[in-house]
């Protein structure tokens, strides 16, 4: 019996809604607001900025254009406002500035309050609950992500933002029940898809979760994230190889992964171990060999990243945990993975001496012919 792989301590990871994103949402749900953007030249050319992300430069000219009310249409104006403030606060928390956000997102919600807007004043509400969010004040963002929800039921982007911070208090049931009224919306949403997926882990229904997983890979094959809650899933279910097969395709893409790949070197250490010690013990070196330089793999990918530490803390919790029997196997993993990399590093001073060394032109043959 090997050291138990699910002691190692991970969890399923949910997808969070983008901060800072707050504008774009005004125009997608409020028609009113949509409507005077795309007949404002000003604010056309605005929406463009918006949409090729440079938040920077439309965070510069709503600045310009609130100090200009006078130019729009004076029924149209709180709106227009309200819309301009949400982009200054957007700019805001793409620098980590909460507070000033803060400030700018209430704001908003006023100007939208006075414009008649209800639709617009949930957007307000969702970008302070999102703030609150990134200052970790879960509470308050709830209270601001359910006034959005009472205005605008059908909130998609509130409804998985909800439910993520739910999942942060720990309140899984809660948190599927937000996910799922997502996906009642839109049962094609790919965040909603995962983060249902994520909570079903942790709510001990992983086989339930892989149909989740699947529905979001069917999309799209370079998401990490679902890719490493799949191969969770799979491990609960005790399927290694095939969690295994899901953790190379998580470290394909980890780039995009929210942790930096933190959970996945853990996860997927703890479970290269046990399958390396479980081929040792059955003497099938051959398929060990390859093993080792998939993990020699992972830990230089790991040290690149800045996470080195994390390999070597997931070695020493899972070593800590080995039976008596195990020891030997695992000296021998740890003896054969030294090995291999004094080889990598001679083969690597071989290859440098060579190409130093071995004049132009010349082939094996002709060195071969000249020994003869």
């Amino acid at each position: 019996m090997h050291a138990d792989i699910k002691a190692t301590k991970s969890s399923s990871i949910a997808r969070l809604g983008p901060n800072g994103k707050a504008s774009l949402q005004a125009i997608a749900w409020s028609p009113g607001l949509s409507l005077a953007v795309n007949s404002t030249p000003s604010l056309v050319e605005l929406k463009e900025i918006l949409d090729i992300g440079d938040i920077v430069k439309a965070g510069e000219r709503a600045h310009y254009l609130l100090g200009t009310p006078k130019v729009f249409n004076k029924k149209e104006r709180p709106m227009i406002q309200s819309f301009l403030l949400l982009i200054d606060g957007d700019q805001k928390v793409c620098y980590g500035n909460y507070d000033d956000a803060e400030v700018s997102y209430m704001n908003a919600y006023k100007a939208a309050k006075k414009s008649g807007d209800n639709l617009l004043k949930s957007i307000c509400l969702y970008a302070m609950g999102m703030n609150m969010r990134g200052k970790s004040k879960y509470e308050q963002a709830l209270k601001y992500f359910d006034n959005a929800l009472k205005t605008n039921s059908r909130y998609v982007e509130a409804l998985i933002d909800k439910g993520t911070v739910l999942m942060t208090l720990g309140k899984n049931k809660k948190a599927l029940e937000s996910f799922d009224k997502a996906l009642a919306v839109e049962l094609t949403d790919n965040i909603a898809r995962n983060n249902k997926g994520a909570v079903l882990i942790q709510l001990g229904k992983s086989k339930d979760a892989l149909t989740w997983f699947d529905l979001v890979l069917h999309i799209d094959k370079s998401d990490a994230v679902a890719w490493y809650n799949k191969g969770l899933a799979l491990l609960e279910l005790n399927r290694y190889e095939d969690a295994s097969s899901c953790f190379e395709n998580a470290f394909l893409f980890k780039d995009s992964l929210p942790d930096n790949g933190k959970k996945l070197y853990q996860l997927w250490t703890a479970l290269m171990l046990s399958q390396g010690i479980k081929l040792i013990a059955s003497n099938d070196i051959k398929k060990a060999d390859r093993l080792i330089l998939d993990f020699r793999r992972l830990v230089a990918s790991a040290n690149s990243d800045g996470l080195g530490q994390q390999i070597e803390e997931a070695i020493n919790d899972y070593k800590s945990r080995l039976s008596k029997g195990e020891h030997e196997h695992f000296s021998l993993f740890e003896y054969k993975m030294h090995t291999m990399q004094d080889a990598m590093v001679l083969w690597g001073a071989l290859r440098d001496w060579v190409s130093k060394k071995w004049p132009m032109g010349r082939t094996i043959n002709d060195v071969i012919k000249e020994g003869a």
